[in-house]
């Protein structure tokens, strides 16, 4: 073999070589006219975040909305001691069920709830329950809600004035019947009478869908 040719690469070596070889290839850059062929995605442009109120304008209209009003003065002359009448219906041609009870209702939380605790007797058994009635400023309406000891489900209901005067509320809701596990509708009315004694009155409905009065209490002041 002629001095002046290289000598023949050990087959490790060449193996090596076309390796190296083959990584630079992959490493450099595309041509130019690659470059200018790759299409290129368009940017979109982003949509402007809604703008917050300013914080003293935001904490004004909280403050503004968070003050009793007149439908909160409204519940405040439903306050006091009374004696509570029941009657209550199984079904819509069902006779009263009458019981007795007691009442304390009283403004709280700086005149904005009416808080109503009930202790007393239903269906000859001890019953106890309290409950809320209030006014949401943002929302514009009368809402109610009660809990008591025959149940782990709460009652919530919301309205608002039945009459110009606002001497009745009446206020819908709903609840899931225990039995069907189907959801019922259900309405509750609160009356201001001229001689003093307020009626709250609670409809159901029977198996047909037929709304019906299931509850009636009379409270008188003490």
């Amino acid at each position: 073999m002629s001095p002046l040719l290289p000598s023949p690469l050990p087959r490790r070596a060449f193996r090596g070589l076309c390796v190296a070889l083959l990584g630079v290839a992959l490493l450099a850059p595309a041509p130019a006219h690659a470059a200018r062929n790759k299409k290129k995605r368009p940017v979109r442009a982003a949509r402007p975040a809604a703008a917050a109120p300013a914080g003293d304008a935001a904490m004004k209209a909280w403050l503004a909305k968070a003050e009793p009003g007149a439908p909160h003065a409204l519940l405040a002359k439903m306050a006091g001691s009374f004696a509570l009448e029941s009657r209550f219906y199984a079904g819509p041609d069902a006779a009263p069920q009458l019981s007795a009870a007691t009442v304390e209702q009283s403004m709280v939380l700086g005149g904005r709830y009416l808080r109503q605790e009930f202790a007393g007797t239903m269906n000859g058994q001890a019953y106890q329950g309290f409950g809320v009635l209030g006014f949401d400023n943002v929302r514009a309406k009368f809402f109610s809600f009660w809990v008591d000891a025959v149940s782990t489900a709460p009652l919530q209901h919301e309205g608002g004035c039945a009459d110009a005067e606002c001497k009745t509320l009446d206020m819908r809701g709903q609840y899931l019947d225990p039995a069907t596990r189907k959801p019922k509708n259900t309405r509750v009315t609160f009356e201001t009478r001229d001689d003093g004694k307020l009626v709250q009155t609670l409809y159901d409905v029977d198996a047909r869908g037929r709304p019906f009065k299931s509850l009636e209490l009379v409270y008188t002041r003490k």
